[in-house]
């Protein structure tokens, strides 16, 4: 009998402790989509006085990385403005994204954004005075500025809310 007794008594402690294991099961929070990531973004740097448009794109950086690309449409191109807007984009970039990107590339357009703008096109500026004058480690090609992970955390501090990379 005391071992029916002990049977039925795990079976009820049993069936009672499923719901409580099966939370740590549940779904989290679901993750923002890659539209949801451009607009997100675009809104922080397009938020930047001197940026009139924008073109973001979220991309596979190596495995289980992404990176982000941003094309900046600005209204002054001059060396103390440029360096300032991109700084500013920069930091809003990485303060905006939903996750750490393994690294930024920026490049910037002078003028107002086209109908049929692209990341494809090569009409950017030169970056390499504003590299220089931000100081700031990184690398250029044609005309984008292509900053990683740890020169951005060095510069911009810790994510907002690195728990949902």
């Amino acid at each position: 009998m005391n071992t029916r007794r002990q049977r039925i008594m795990g079976a009820v402690i049993a069936s009672a402790a499923i719901p409580g294991l099966l939370v740590g099961c549940a779904p989290g929070p679901k993750a923002p989509s890659n539209d949801e990531i451009r607009a997100s973004i675009a809104a922080a740097v397009e938020a930047v006085p001197t940026v009139t448009g924008s073109l973001v794109n979220v991309a596979i950086a190596g495995v289980g990385a992404r990176s982000l690309r941003v094309k900046l449409y600005v209204d002054d191109v001059s060396p103390t403005s440029l360096a300032a807007t991109i700084d500013a984009a920069l930091k809003a970039t990485w303060q905006a994204s939903s996750f750490t990107p393994g690294h930024i590339s920026i490049s910037a357009v002078d003028g107002p954004k086209p109908q049929d703008a692209t990341m494809a096109s090569l009409d950017g500026v030169d970056l390499a005075p504003v590299q220089q004058a931000l100081a700031i480690e990184g690398r250029l090609n044609l005309g984008v500025l292509t900053v990683g992970v740890l020169a951005l955390s060095a510069r911009y501090g810790a994510r907002p809310d690195p728990a949902v990379d």
